[in-house]
This record gives structure tokens, sequence and C-alpha cells, in this order.
């Protein structure tokens, strides 16, 4: 499945595609995007993450097809309320 990862500060965004097996966890996704190399403020084990910019409780949360029809989007954001 398609996904995209995505980071963004103020300043700047990042977008990484990726093609990952269905039910791929979150926190393995940040991890294949690479952008903790890129951005060294991320901490994966600490920052929270989302689908669509719906928080997820824990970063083993698997994403699913169905989570997403039609763009499919892991986004690993500096921030969710």
């Amino acid at each position: 499945m398609k996904i995209q990862v995505v980071y963004a500060t103020p300043d700047q965004q990042s977008i990484v595609e990726l093609d990952v097996p269905d039910g791929t966890t979150v926190f393995e996704a940040a991890v294949q995007s690479g952008l903790a190399n890129q951005f060294p403020d991320i901490d994966l084990d600490t920052i929270p993450m989302g689908i669509f910019g719906v928080r997820v409780k824990t970063a083993t949360t698997t994403i699913l097809q169905k989570d997403c029809p039609c763009t499919r989007s892991v986004e690993v954001p500096l921030a969710l309320n």
C-alpha cells in the first residue's frame, strides 16, 4: 500500500512516499521514512503520531488500507492536540 509519511515544522515540511504492506505500524513507517535522520529533533519513541491528523494511541497502531481508502497518509507531526 502506498503511504506518505509527513513531518512539518513552522519553517519547513518533508513528505516521504513509501510502499508498505497492509498492517505496517505507524512506528515502522516513521522509521522507514528516514525523517528522524533528516530532522534530529524527532524522537520516534516519544513524538505524537497520527493518521490523517488524528492522534493514534500508540505507535504500534497498524495502518490498514481501509483506514484511508483514497490517499493514505501517515503523519508524524511535531505535536497533535
